[in-house]
């Protein structure tokens, strides 16, 4: 008879429990390997934020400078042979007014550039009046409060011309970089830093002035107030972490007009810049308008995106280390980390540019001397909340 060796159920079962459990092991390992790989990475972009300067830093204004002595600060012309432009500045200041009381006020105070139309054409040709044609303008008691929403974080990024890293030099570039997670895109709005505006507690004068007499609050404040638009939180860099960037990443090219290239010396056309080169660039003032200098920052600013959207891991964290040592924020060291890991999915993101004041709402004046310009707060104010919102 053939001798049967007894079933040893026991031994199956413990076979098909270890085999169901193997699963799990390997489900097990692999999470705990990737969460050691994002707390790797979470370390890391901590250890790159800890470069950055403390808020301590952010230059904080002082009050007690005069229009004089912040007209020298900003390297701005004071002309003594012309006049103040009483009357466009107070139907300007009445505008706001009103924007205030929620009342209506339809009259448009600058519907036309009187030195410059959008296209460059001088005033009074028919150029000039085609380009600063605008859209029926909204009463600005139609116009909501300040706006805010979950979905849209709008950071004000300023740039300081300082050659140290204490951000006390003029804030040269004035930014709201939104970011619209709504719609999966970034909005970037360049505000014209001689918008004539009202700064809380020191009345009317041009908009970056406001960042000489209180720093980086008042500015914000004075944004908020004339704009109606939530600032969330701010960055403040000085050019020295412009430099640091472009040379991170090897330069970037730009398509140089004939007037462009003239001033920096290069020939017109496509041209590899270097990280002086480029600062020169966007610094550009004395061959146009200022609007067309936050043109070139703008377009700066868009080669070095394009050339990190294809960029590896490497050169992105490069040039955001580069720039961490010459810049201050209102962000955490968290929140920090977690938008750089973020960085290469945001490249991504749709992206879209826009100035104020419109160049069909604005015009040019003489206040104390100095060239600012008064804009329609209502036709502004309307196009701003639907760039960034969407409605």
């Amino acid at each position: 008879m053939r001798n049967v060796k007894p079933l040893n159920l026991s031994s199956k079962k413990k076979r098909k429990k270890a085999k169901s459990r193997l699963p799990l092991i390997i489900g097990g390992t692999a999470l705990g390997l990737v969460l050691t790989i994002l707390l790797g990475v979470g370390v890391y972009y901590l250890f790159m934020t800890s470069k950055m300067q403390p808020k301590e830093a952010i230059f904080t204004g002082i009050p007690e400078m005069n229009l004089e002595d912040v007209a020298e600060l900003f390297d701005e012309e004071v002309r003594t042979d012309v006049s103040d432009d009483v009357e466009i500045a107070a139907s300007h200041q009445a505008q706001f007014e009103a924007l205030l009381k929620g009342t209506a006020f339809t009259e448009s105070t600058a519907t036309e550039d009187r030195v410059t139309s959008a296209t460059g054409a001088p005033a009074g040709t028919a150029a000039a009046a085609k380009a600063t044609s605008a859209p029926t303008t909204p009463t600005l008691s139609q116009l909501p409060g300040i706006r805010r929403d979950g979905s849209v974080k709008n950071y004000l990024v300023i740039g300081v011309d300082s050659r140290s890293n204490d951000f006390s030099g003029r804030s040269d570039a004035m930014m709201i970089v939104s970011i619209n997670y709504a719609q999966g895109r970034i909005n970037t709005v360049s505000l014209f830093r001689a918008a004539y505006v009202q700064i809380p507690g020191r009345g009317w004068s041009m908009l970056n002035h406001a960042y000489a007499w209180g720093g980086v609050s008042l500015l914000i404040q004075t944004i908020e107030n004339n704009f109606r638009v939530g600032i969330d939180d701010y960055i403040v860099f000085n050019f020295n972490a412009f430099a640091n960037a472009i040379n991170a990443i090897g330069g970037v090219d730009i398509n140089l007009t004939a007037a462009e290239a003239g001033a920096l010396g290069l020939s017109p056309g496509v041209n590899h810049l270097n990280s002086s080169q480029a600062l020169a660039y966007s610094r550009l003032r004395s061959i146009d308008w200022d609007f067309n200098r936050m043109g070139r920052q703008r377009t700066v600013i868009g080669a070095v995106i394009g050339k990190l959207t294809g960029a590896g891991m490497g050169t992105i964290n490069a040039a955001v280390g580069s720039v961490l040592s010459s810049t201050a924020t209102s962000l955490s060291q968290g929140q920090v980390a977690s938008m750089t890991a973020n960085l290469p999915s945001l490249m991504y993101y749709g992206r879209s540019e826009q100035q104020l004041p419109l160049p069909y709402t604005r015009s040019m004046f003489y206040q104390g001397g100095m060239e600012m310009w008064s804009f329609d707060f209502a036709t502004n104010i309307s196009a701003l909340h639907t760039f960034l919102y969407g409605y």
